[in-house]
Order: structure tokens, then sequence, then C-alpha cells
């Protein structure tokens, strides 16, 4: 009878470190899983926002071509040519990071401290009335560069919250809330 209540501790025994070793093997692949999931997650991110630099770069001469044409005063819309070709180009742009930005397919932090405030300032000053021109059912109609006026209407308040444009000493939990301080 000793020999069987032995036998039967030694089989349990050996049954429980299985059963521990297996349980041990399934949670560290589980967390291994975890972490690729994460670093799948955080290079596909990365990637995202590398294409999104890769083409906001290819815009930086219009941007400066747009720049230029509103210092100059007089603005018109549609603007002339070659503004008129530039300011297109950039809203393709913005209008593209604007659909990515609404699918969370790129940090909406990252995109707010790069390119929000450049698009909010170009939009203010002459893409939005050249945007509005091209909704108008006579043109283009309004489905035109819809992601392009809800990504402004997203980030409009970016520059309000830049740490550089106001006494912030550094950017606020979200860059896209209305501040305390806007009328």
């Amino acid at each position: 009878m000793k020999d069987v209540n032995f036998y039967m501790l030694l089989v349990t025994a050996i049954y429980v470190t299985i059963t521990a070793i297996m349980a041990w093997h399934m949670y560290r692949q589980t967390h291994l899983q975890k972490q690729a999931a994460t670093l799948q997650k955080r290079a596909s991110d990365s990637q995202f926002f590398y294409f999104i630099v890769a083409r906001m770069e290819q815009t930086r001469r219009d941007r400066a071509t747009i720049r230029e044409y509103v210092k100059a005063g007089a603005i018109e819309c549609p603007p002339p040519e070659p503004v008129r070709g530039a300011v297109d180009r950039v809203c393709r742009e913005f209008d593209l990071l604007g659909l990515l930005d609404r699918n969370g397919l790129v940090d909406s932090r990252l995109v707010d401290q790069f390119y929000s405030v450049p698009f909010v300032l170009l939009y203010e000053e002459i893409i939005g009335k050249y945007v509005e021109y091209l909704r108008e059912q006579a043109q283009r109609g309004p489905t035109h560069f819809w992601e392009l006026v809800q990504f402004y209407g997203r980030v409009r308040w970016v520059p309000s919250n830049h740490p550089g444009l106001s006494d912030l000493p550094d950017w606020p939990d979200d860059p896209r809330a209305k501040p305390k301080h806007a009328a």
C-alpha cells in the first residue's frame, strides 16, 4: 500500500511539474508574440511616418512658393500659375495626410508636432479659400478635398497649443483641443 501511495504521489508530482512547465511555456510564447506584435506595430508606424515625411518633403518648395505669394499680398482665388499648381499639390498631400490621420494609420502627435502648424497657417492664409472655391458645385463639388477640410477641423487649434507660439512650456496632452485662452 505504501508503494502505491508513493507511486501516486510521484505521478502527481510529475504531472504538476509538467503542467507548470507547459503553462510557463505558453505564457512565455504569448508574451513573446505580444512583444513581436508591438515591435511590428512600431515598425509599421515608423514606415507610415517615413512615407509621410518623404511625401511632405516633396512639397517643401511648393510651400515656400505659397508663402512668398502670400507675403506679396493681393491674394486672388484661384491664384495665378505657378502658385495654383503649388497650392494644388500641397492640398493633395495634406488631403492624404488627413486621411491617414483620421484612420489612425499615423501617430497624431507626430503629425501635430511636424505638420499641423504649417498646414493650419497655410490653410488660413490661402488654402482654405482655394479649397472653398474648388468645392463649389460649379467647380469640382463638395466631395473634393473633403479629407483636407476635415483635417483642418481636427488640427485647427494646434498652433495655439504650440510651445513656441504660446506661453506653454511643453506640448499639452491634447494639442488639438481648443486652448482655454482662445476666443
